[in-house]
């Protein structure tokens, strides 16, 4: 039985095949990193050349030129897989992904190749050098080149051109505002007569305006000849001067003799234009005071009681009205006319009157009231007199009157001190006016006494730290050396408003070096610091 089975046995070597037959196109050799593989192989082959030698005593001897082989050659698979059961090392190939197949030859001596599949396909790594040599100086492929490298040079001078377009085209960062006139300050205020020397004393100051009071009785007469005369005669004076000419006007009453209120007494449509009341016996509507201490109210015929809380014969006019706000509005044109740069309303609290009958009631005490006479204007509140709604969009309307009739370039201020802000705002939180007063700094504000920077800081706080205001400055240096003060307050976030001096005590290098601190970058956008180191030292930075 082992004679049988060992004389039906065959061996199976590995070796590279040296007929002249074609190989077989599956077969590739094994990459060197499998070294593993190579090892085991030799060892399955080494074994299977030893079977041969041992073996080779029980082949038969060809005939007739072929090998005969005993046994059958299906077997060779079970003879596979005894070998591969026998040796460890061979089941370790078989976990590979590649499949390893035995294919018989063409029988002559026993021999069969391996085919071990796709072991390591190489990858397409491109064309060679010689290859890409071929190529070089084709006239295509040379005048594709050239295409390309055109091209290229050309789309990188179109960025770089590019670039520097839109650089140069950029829109330029808007340089900050230059200060409109009336900020550049000071502003010199005038007594109501033109004087010789007023020019020249607002030169040594280095004034950007002057301010002129108009009469009271002739602020609805500004078109009457002699008035007109007036006003042409001042604004010669500084026609050649960059000095502009602002005028205080009190618009809120007119006297009885004015054709002002007589043609609102005998119109009807312009009655509304004063603040009446249908007489009813002989009390007048309300026991209102005026500001002279007597009745705000006038008989000023046999049918009305009129508002009169300025003195005798001087009417309250209802400022809402059409027929005043039309009126108001000519004299500012005609006032621009004659070379009038800028206005100060003065009674500004008292242009919105409450007019409704359950409003005419009796005032109440003020809760600070510095008097404790009950005749006396100062002891009451009035609450339907002053400071009503509205009075900051009435004021705009008038403001904007003077910017369109001025290319923009006109000023609208206050000669009194606004004393409650919020009432002088717009709807929108804006203030009506171009420049506030608020405050005591400058004006009755003892220095040595009060403390200063609680009052500055107050100010600005309550006002807006944003906000330009007139600094009323009625204390003058006229020293040689001016005072500390004087260039504390010179420099505030505002616009002094000084007391003409006489000619001979003003200190012309004083307000030259003035002049030219405020006319700095960091004065007209720089921002505004408020420092308090101790309790007598107060100090700002710009």
């Amino acid at each position: 039985m082992d004679d049988k089975l060992e004389s039906h046995s065959f061996a199976v070597s590995v070796k590279a095949d040296t007929s002249s037959e074609k190989p077989n196109e599956n077969y590739k050799p094994i990459k060197e990193d499998q070294g593993q593989q190579k090892e085991e192989l030799k060892e399955i082959s080494g074994e299977d050349k030893n079977t041969d030698k041992e073996n080779s005593s029980s082949e038969k001897k060809p005939e007739n030129g072929k090998m005969v082989q005993e046994g059958d050659i299906t077997q060779d698979g079970a003879d596979e897989r005894m070998l591969n059961n026998e040796n460890d090392d061979v089941e370790k190939l078989t976990v590979k992904k590649e499949e390893i197949k035995f294919i018989p030859a063409d029988q002559k001596n026993g021999d069969a190749k391996i085919d071990i599949g796709e072991v390591d396909k190489k990858a397409f790594v491109g064309m060679s050098k010689d290859e890409l040599m071929k190529y070089a100086n084709d006239p295509f492929w040379v005048r594709l080149r050239w295409i390309f490298f055109i091209l290229f040079w050309a789309a990188w001078a179109a960025m770089l051109i590019g670039a520097v377009m839109i650089i140069v085209n950029a829109p330029k960062c808007a340089p900050p505002q230059p200060l409109p006139w009336y900020k550049k300050g000071p502003l010199v205020k005038f007594s109501s007569e033109l004087q010789p020397n007023d020019a020249e004393v607002a030169q040594k100051l280095h004034s950007s305006a002057v301010i002129y009071e108009l009469n009271p009785v002739d602020t609805y007469n500004a078109k009457s000849p002699e008035v007109q005369n007036r006003i042409r005669d001042l604004v010669l004076k500084y026609k050649n001067s960059s000095i502009d000419v602002i005028l205080d006007i009190t618009p809120n009453y007119a006297p009885g003799s004015s054709d002002f209120v007589k043609n609102a007494l005998e119109d009807k449509e312009k009655r509304s234009g004063l603040v009446l009341f249908d007489v009813q016996g002989s009390d007048p509507p309300t026991t209102w005071l005026s500001i002279v201490n007597g009745s705000a109210w006038s008989k000023i015929n046999e049918k009305y009681w009129a508002l009169s809380q300025f003195g005798e014969n001087l009417y309250d006019l209802n400022m809402n009205s059409t027929y005043v706000k039309d009126e108001l509005n000519s004299i500012l044109n005609h006032l621009i006319h004659l070379g009038v740069k800028g206005f100060r309303f003065r009674n500004t609290k008292h242009f919105i009157v409450k007019l409704e009958k359950e409003n005419l009631v009796a005032e109440e005490i003020s809760q600070q009231t510095i008097v404790d006479n009950m005749n006396d204007y100062r002891f009451w509140n009035h609450k339907q007199t002053t400071f009503q709604e509205g009075l900051g969009d009435l004021l705009q309307e008038y403001k904007l009157t003077i910017k369109n009739a001025t290319d923009f370039e006109g000023f609208l201020g206050v000669t009194d001190d606004i004393l409650r802000p919020e009432a002088y705002k717009t709807k929108d939180g804006n203030y009506g006016i171009d420049l506030p007063i608020y405050g005591r700094i400058g004006s009755d504000f003892d220095v040595s006494q009060k403390d200063l920077y609680g009052e500055l800081k107050r100010t600005l706080e309550t006002t807006g730290n944003t906000t330009w205001l007139q600094w009323n400055y009625h204390s003058l240096p006229n020293q040689t050396e001016p005072t500390a003060f004087s260039v504390f307050f010179m420099l505030l976030p505002g616009v002094p408003v000084v007391t003409a001096p006489k000619l001979e005590n003003v200190n012309e290098e004083y307000y030259k070096e003035m002049a030219h601190l405020r006319s700095s970058p960091s004065f007209m956008h720089g921002s505004f610091d408020l420092y308090n180191s101790t309790q007598k030292v107060v100090a700002y930075s710009r």
